[in-house]
């Protein structure tokens, strides 16, 4: 063996070293694929719809499960990412339509082909056991593959949205239908009460709150009159007095502002998120990644006590406009 090694070593050399340069040039050769990751979370808690927490373990069994992920990776759901990025038209996709033989392709056929080619390349699946879904998509572009696999994401949320609203609108108008025609009965019942009551002369109460119909129908209705007037002008006191406040120091200095439990709990969390920023950016700079997620914690914080400041002024408006 030795002796065979020795005189042909050369020859065992050249072997090598052409193998070795034939794979190095198809390396070469070879058009790098990136792939990008979005990840879903399935959360039917937030489901403003399920009534009960039965209903909402049922949505989480695995065929519910498999069946978000058949409408993540369906033609109908690429077809959406496809007009949504206008991908007919990137050159990413320009051999995927130049391929196709015979006449011109119709604007929906060169949709069907991309979302075809689109879906060939993507992977969508559920992460373990968890409620987490995963959309990847692979391209020669890096930028493409991450914009791909977050329209496919975007896509998914609007659909998911659009049909649980389509739902809750549909609940809503078919409630105010019922409740207008249990009005108009009720109306048209009270309506035949008082015709009988007038022509029999019948009259309400006992004792001294004896009297004909109509006395015994204006006293209650003098005082709901009066309890009424008295709330409109209390509710018009406190949104003037909420006006005036906010032209002095802004929503901030509304007493019902600083009376909300759930401002005085966003600015605890204010607080400790401002002491938690000074000891990061002392420790770190501000250029640190800790220090920009702290700072944006804080953004986000100003815009709930801002939100919810606004939310309190607009309903003590609202109050007011009602009474």
């Amino acid at each position: 063996m030795r002796d065979t090694l020795r005189r042909r070593w050369l020859t065992l050399a050249i072997v090598t070293a052409a193998i070795f340069a034939l794979g190095v040039t198809l390396v070469l050769m070879m058009t790098p694929q990136y792939s990008a990751t979005a990840r879903l979370r399935i959360d039917p808690a937030r489901n403003p719809l399920a009534a009960a927490d039965r209903n909402q373990q049922e949505a989480l069994n695995p065929e519910a499960i498999d069946t978000e992920v058949t409408v993540l990776s369906s033609l109908d759901m690429a077809r959406q990412v496809v007009r949504k990025l206008d991908l007919t038209h990137s050159p990413l996709f320009a051999k995927v339509l130049e391929r196709t033989e015979g006449p011109a392709l119709s604007s929906s056929e060169r949709e069907d082909a991309v979302a075809n080619a689109l879906l060939q390349k993507l992977s969508v699946g559920r992460e373990k056991l968890t409620y987490i879904l995963s959309v990847r998509y692979s391209a020669p572009d890096a930028v493409m593959s991450a914009r791909i696999a977050n329209a496919f994401a975007t896509s998914y949320i609007q659909s998911k949205t659009g049909s649980r609203q389509g739902t809750a609108e549909r609940q809503a108008e078919w409630f105010r239908q019922r409740l207008d025609a249990l009005g108009r009965e009720v109306a048209a019942a009270d309506a035949r009460v008082a015709q009988y009551r007038a022509q029999a002369g019948i009259v309400q109460g006992g004792g001294l709150t004896q009297g004909t119909i109509t006395d015994q129908q204006i006293a209650p209705l003098s005082n709901q009159l009066a309890t009424a007037e008295s709330d409109a002008a209390a509710a018009r006191a406190n949104l003037s007095a909420a006006q005036s406040q906010v032209r002095r120091g802004g929503a901030d200095e509304v007493s019902q502002v600083l009376d909300s439990p759930v401002i005085t709990d966003l600015r605890r969390q204010r607080a400790e998120v401002l002491r938690s920023m000074g000891e990061v950016q002392a420790r770190y700079g501000e250029r640190h990644p800790e220090s920009i997620r702290v700072r944006d914690q804080l953004a986000a914080l100003d815009a709930q006590l801002r939100e919810e400041s606004s939310r309190v002024v607009n309903s003590l408006r609202a109050t007011a406009a009602a009474a």
